[in-house]
């Protein structure tokens, strides 16, 4: 009896050893691909990139980097919406990533929807009040928001 529950407890043992160990390899191999990616997008090879983060996302869809990046690399590529649905996991997993928010700002304002972008850049500087990329981005988005609404502006005076 004491053997065939000593076998058991160690059965039970060597089973949560490998359930353990798998969850750790597929954790490495998200790590892997997620710096192969970051390699890749140095190189300028945002396609190779692109599969790469979405391999890493396959492994662990809450890596919050790979979400960024992979944003990025569509960024690179002017897939524009689709960086924005990047964007937008990153902030389910970091809703306060100040980086993120700027560059959510930068591709709205790219796509001319200002006033959305100034929204972005506004929420990066409640976190980070002083940074100067996104104090400038939101200055240029206003700036364009303002020329858009002169722009449409029925500029017919009347004598």
């Amino acid at each position: 009896m004491k053997k065939k529950v000593l076998f058991l407890c160690s059965a039970i043992i060597i089973i949560i050893g490998l359930l353990y160990y798998n969850n750790l390899n597929k954790e490495n191999n998200a790590i892997i691909a997620y710096n192969t990616g970051n390699t890749l997008y140095r190189i300028g090879n945002y396609t190779g990139a692109i599969d790469q983060y979405e391999k890493a996302l396959k492994i662990n869809p809450s890596l919050a980097e790979a979400w960024y990046n992979l944003g990025l690399a569509f960024f690179d590529l002017k897939k524009l919406e689709k960086a924005i649905l990047c964007y937008n996991r990153a902030l389910q997993i970091k809703p306060s990533d100040v980086d993120v928010l700027n560059n959510m700002g930068v591709v709205l304002a790219n796509l001319n929807r200002y006033n959305e972008a100034i929204t972005y850049f506004n929420r990066a500087l409640e976190i980070k009040p002083n940074d100067d990329g996104t104090l400038y981005n939101r200055e240029l988005a206003s700036t364009l928001a303002n020329k858009a609404k002169a722009k449409n502006v029925n500029l017919d005076f009347k004598i």
